[in-house]
C-alpha cells in the first residue's frame, strides 16, 4: 500500500472545491486518512493574480499500483478554476 501527502492551494473565496476534490478521490477509490485546512496564508509571489491562498493538507493511501500523480494532474487540469497549485509527495513507510 502506497502512502501520499497532498497539499492543495485554492483561491480564498472559493467554495466547494475541496468537496469536489474529496468526491473525485472517493470515486477513484483513494483512501483519505487525514484532510485538514491549514488556513489562509500570504503567497511569496502572485499566482493567477492572487496574493493569498487557502492551504489544504491530505494524507492519502492507495491499494493498487495506479498512477495517482497522473490522475490528480488530469483532475486539476480539467478543473483549473479556483485551484492555484498542488503538490503530491510519496511518503516513505
Amino acid at each position: 500500500m502506497k502512502k501520499y501527502e497532498l497539499v492543495v492551494l485554492t483561491t480564498v473565496n472559493s467554495k466547494g472545491l475541496i468537496e469536489k476534490l474529496k468526491a473525485e478521490l472517493a470515486k477513484e477509490k483513494i483512501g483519505t486518512k487525514e484532510a485538514r485546512s491549514l488556513g489562509v496564508k500570504s503567497l511569496a509571489y502572485p499566482i493567477k493574480k492572487q496574493l493569498k491562498a487557502n492551504y489544504f493538507f491530505f494524507s492519502l493511501q492507495m491499494e493498487d499500483d495506479l498512477d495517482l500523480a497522473a490522475k490528480l494532474n488530469h483532475f486539476f487540469y480539467l478543473n483549473s478554476k479556483g485551484y492555484l497549485r498542488h503538490l503530491l509527495v510519496i511518503k516513505e513507510s
